[in-house]
């Protein structure tokens, strides 16, 4: 299987891009690796598919980013990610063990400090008792009715023909709650899945917005 690595950048997060984009050429040296960011940087990558992007005109405009992304790739399979996220060692000896029968497929996140980020998740829209709002991560085993379920926007893998069929919304900014509404208008028509054999990390720490959803409202979310 080919794959296409995405990574959007604002072009302030220092040598960490180019220690992301030296683990992925690191562990799958074939991949296509397609950056969107600030012209100004696209010289210090010129080992990838750079794509300019004039930040003042939008510098939260991520998912024309994302979308311009899409377009460029050449591959079969795509990671879409922000320039915080990098891979582990198993990542793509993961996916061989785990197979490409679906559309979109999330992996373990790891945060800085080893615990989950908002990896295999219930949207925020679906309604939790108010004082636990933020059991939000499922076990990676479990999946509740697909229409309830959230990918975010840090990362995310997907079939090209998939992102081609259902890009993100160019009307809505970072912040503007862009990844709930891409996962509200795909869960109904695509094929989701985990794959726990495959595993990213966070380079820089991340507010822990999500908490692990305990087990007795597993049934109220079925």
């Amino acid at each position: 299987m080919n794959w296409t690595i995405g990574i959007i950048t604002d072009g302030t997060c220092g040598n960490r891009l180019r220690e992301i984009v030296d683990s992925w050429k690191r562990i799958m040296p074939t991949c296509q690796i397609v950056i969107c960011g600030p012209a100004a940087n696209g010289s210090d990558f010129m080992d990838c598919d750079y794509i300019p992007f004039n930040e003042e005109q939008g510098a939260d405009a991520i998912c024309v980013k994302k979308n311009k992304i899409t377009r460029a790739s050449s591959a079969d399979v795509m990671v879409f990610s922000h320039d915080y996220v990098g891979p582990c060692s198993d990542f793509f000896e993961g996916f061989e063990r785990f197979g490409y029968d679906w559309d979109v497929c999330m992996t373990r996140i790891a945060n800085v400090d080893g615990t989950r980020f908002r990896d295999w998740s219930l949207s925020p829209e679906v309604e939790l008792p108010a004082h636990r709002s933020r059991e939000r991560l499922l076990p990676y085993s479990y999946m509740p009715d697909q229409t309830k379920m959230y990918v975010s926007g840090a990362f995310w893998v997907a079939k090209r023909q998939t992102m081609m069929d259902y890009p993100l919304n160019e009307d809505l900014k970072w912040g503007e709650g862009e990844d709930v509404e891409w996962s509200e208008r795909i869960m109904p028509h695509v094929k989701y899945v985990m794959n726990g054999h495959s595993t990213m990390k966070l380079l820089k720490p991340k507010r822990r917005s999500f908490n692990p959803i305990g087990v007795d409202l597993l049934g109220v979310i079925a």
